[in-house]
């Protein structure tokens, strides 16, 4: 077999996909040379054909030739039987142990049984021959969770995971017969007057008790908690982390921490001159902040660790709970600190000895430092602290769905879930996404893509984890990206992102785990399927009752480009405006995001912008004739756009109660919608020429609290 050959073939194995269409019907076909550098990012030597043959037989062994794979699912969508694969030779009469333990390594039921009393089911080629396969039927039914299997076989024994799943997500009894509304705010740009200059969980509490009592709402939406270095500007937004496993502290409110309740007043002090600025100084909170806790946990390590007070005994018992991953996370966060110092910032750049967790200097630093790496976990436990006092909140206040919380599609490559979890991710590709309306020159997210093969090979326990980390304290988690459980966008380094290729998951698997997680923590799962997303992929989460993700500037009839009516949408779907990619409603109207991607040269040609302006004209026509057509056309307003400057709160009101009369399960109100909003909160495909992620509420939180439109809220689904 010559290399091209070769390369086809493992670019099949590998799920690499050759073709895409954008989102203008054209057709991709994917360079040969991209494809070659994707499977060169796999690990593969591209550049000699016989050891790169070798290594290919190897993985091929690796998935084909073992006895069990190692995950394996049953129930739900899949077969109710396990695949055995034994070499073709083996006689009939051998025996085979099967044995299946629980998640307390309690055995559950076990087997013993000959290869001629399974069923044959056919045979399949292997780098070393012909293999056999064969049928286990377990002889008990097993309730949906996870489970050890050991498999003995000719002195051969194999240990899997096995997932018993259910076949659907999570869905409350409630939302089968009532339609429910929520808010969706950014917490970083909350402004109260008691914040320490930026958005905080106490803030959270506050909304969320707000929400439920005087608005009548059933959630609150937000953005992802994971942690970033909060650096500008490449530390900023939340949805570059450096751990999608652990949080940002800098949502930590120091007033509500125990140790710190001698020090409100200087604490108050502090942050004043940085509340008055319109946009959010990441760097100057976090220092002063990590100051005071700095202070808060000498304090608590002398009165609770050392005299192993209560307080202090609940703290070990989070640190024994969460075991590897926290330990990793709060070693890396302490040398990161440390390097940092010398203008290192991230593992990739550190000395040799620093760049993998089980390295020998990384040893040694971790005995000389052991008050910092404590340090990292007292900051996680706080943050766990103040957010499980926002559920109690929530569950008190009758908030019916609580918190619907977002999990980020990618992590930082230089980041602690890359670090400690090296062997999962690809290093030498990027995720982004082809080149559509909004971002004309497609998107480069500058994050590592997850190896499917190697996740699945280590049985999920990081997607599980992930899963596990982000539903905690909430009812609702949007999965940002959700075709990235079918297919990721990967591009090779040094190409552009209108040259990346589309890789294929094993999304059955992966949203047959999401849907034993929501069942387990009783949470509605949100898959954000804009953009380019293939018919089938919408079928799929819709049959799993994953709820799709509308917004009013999408949903068309394109034949015409006229808005759909309300009775158009999907029952299984949460619908709103906008995202924070997104312009806000006022935005929108005034063209502000076609104005700012003009100035900044965001636009290839003056045709596509062009054909933006017009199209932009034609669609405030259209959103009035469709208040029109549904009658909610406020009074005095006219259906020429032309003589509306701008959105007011009758209009932005009846825009939401357009929404209100979908079919759709849960409507998201956003919070920047109400209060007139006008720049959306980030510019995709810029970095410093815009201020993402940091412009703050001119509006105080009590002011917003108090503002009149809100109430014009109360009755919107009923």
């Amino acid at each position: 077999m010559n290399k091209d050959d070769l390369l086809k073939e493992i670019a099949g194995f590998e799920g690499i996909i050759h073709e895409y269409h954008d989102v203008w019907g054209n057709k991709h076909t994917a360079r040969p040379e991209i494809i070659e550098a994707v499977i060169a990012a796999l690990g593969y030597p591209v550049e000699n054909p016989s050891s790169l043959k070798e290594f290919f037989d190897q993985k091929r062994i690796t998935q084909i030739e073992r006895l069990i794979d190692p995950v394996v699912f049953i129930n739900g969508i899949f077969k109710d039987e396990i695949t055995l694969r034994v070499p073709a030779h083996f006689v009939s009469e051998k025996r085979l142990l099967i044995e299946v333990f629980d998640e307390d390594s309690e055995p559950v039921t076990g087997q013993d049984v000959k290869l001629s009393e399974l069923e044959f089911k056919g045979t399949v080629e292997g780098p070393s021959g012909r293999f056999n396969e064969h049928a286990i039927k377990l002889n008990e039914s097993l309730k949906t969770g996870y489970y050890q299997l050991r498999v003995e076989l000719d002195g051969s024994i194999i240990h899997s995971k096995l997932i018993v799943c259910p076949a659907r997500a999570y869905i409350p009894e409630r939302l089968k017969h009532e339609r429910l509304w929520g808010l969706g705010i950014n917490l970083f740009e909350i402004n109260s007057s008691r914040n320490q200059a930026i958005g905080d969980l106490t803030d959270l509490k506050t909304i969320v008790q707000w929400t439920a009592k005087e608005l009548e709402g059933h959630f609150v939406a937000l953005n992802p908690f994971h942690h970033t270095t909060n650096r500008y500007p490449y530390g900023i937004s939340p949805y570059s982390p450096v751990s999608k496993l652990y949080t940002n502290p800098i949502y930590i409110d120091l007033m509500a921490v125990e140790e710190l309740e001698d020090d409100i007043s200087s604490i108050k002090a502090e942050f004043n001159s940085l509340k008055t600025s319109a946009l959010i100084d990441y760097d100057r909170v976090f220092e002063k902040k990590i100051k005071f806790l700095k202070k808060a946990f000498l304090q608590f390590y002398n009165l609770h660790l050392k005299r192993n007070t209560e307080r202090g005994r609940d703290f070990l018992a989070y640190i024994k709970e969460e075991g590897r991953d926290l330990h990793c996370h709060a070693l890396y966060m302490a040398i990161y600190e440390y390097f940092s110092r010398a203008g290192m910032y991230g593992w990739k750049v550190w000395p040799d000895g620093f760049r993998h967790p089980e390295a020998e200097s990384v040893r040694a630093f971790e005995a000389s430092h052991q008050k910092e790496i404590l340090f990292q976990k007292y900051l996680q436990w706080l943050f766990n602290e103040q957010l499980s006092a926002v559920e109690r909140t929530s569950v008190e206040s009758d908030l019916s769905i609580g918190l619907c919380r977002d999990l980020a599609i990618g992590s930082l490559e230089e980041g602690s879930d890359v670090w400690a979890n090296q062997r999962l991710f690809v290093s030498g590709c990027s995720v982004g996404a082809p080149p559509d309306a909004f971002s004309p020159l497609g998107q480069d997210w500058g994050f590592p893509p997850l190896a499917p093969g190697a996740l699945r090979q280590e049985g999920y326990d990081f997607f599980i984890k992930l899963i596990r980390k982000n539903l905690s304290y909430a009812g609702a988690l949007r999965i940002d990206h959700a075709l990235g459980l079918f297919r990721l966008f990967w591009i090779p380094a040094g190409a552009e992102p209108s040259d990346g290729i589309y890789i294929r998951y094993p999304a059955d698997e992966l949203l047959s785990i999401l849907a034993l997680e929501s069942q387990r923590n009783r949470s509605v799962i949100i898959a954000e399927d804009l953009g380019t997303v293939p018919p089938e992929v919408r079928d799929k989460l819709w049959r799993f009752d994953m709820l799709s993700f509308r917004l009013l500037y999408f949903e068309k009839d394109y034949s015409t480009g006229e808005y759909l009516p309300p009775v158009a949408y999907p029952e299984k779907a949460v619908v709103s405006t906008t995202t924070h990619d997104l312009p806000t409603l006022q935005g929108f109207w005034l063209g502000r995001d076609i104005q700012k991607k003009k100035e900044l040269g965001r636009y290839p040609h003056d045709t596509v912008l062009e054909t933006d302006l017009r199209e932009r004209q034609y669609d405030r026509w259209r959103l009035l004739r469709a208040l029109n057509n549904e009658g909610l056309l406020p009074e005095k307003v006219e259906l020429d756009p032309a003589k509306t400057e701008r959105l007011t709160e009758e209009l932005i009101i009846a825009i939401y109660r357009f929404l209100a009369k979908t079919p759709s399960m849960l409507l998201q109100v956003n919070l920047n919608d109400l209060i007139g909003v006008v720049d959306q909160t980030n510019l995709p495909g810029t970095l410093t020429e815009y201020p993402n992620w940091q412009i703050r509420h001119k509006m105080r939180l009590e002011d917003i609290m108090t503002s009149g439109i809100f109430k014009k809220l109360k009755g919107l689904r009923h």
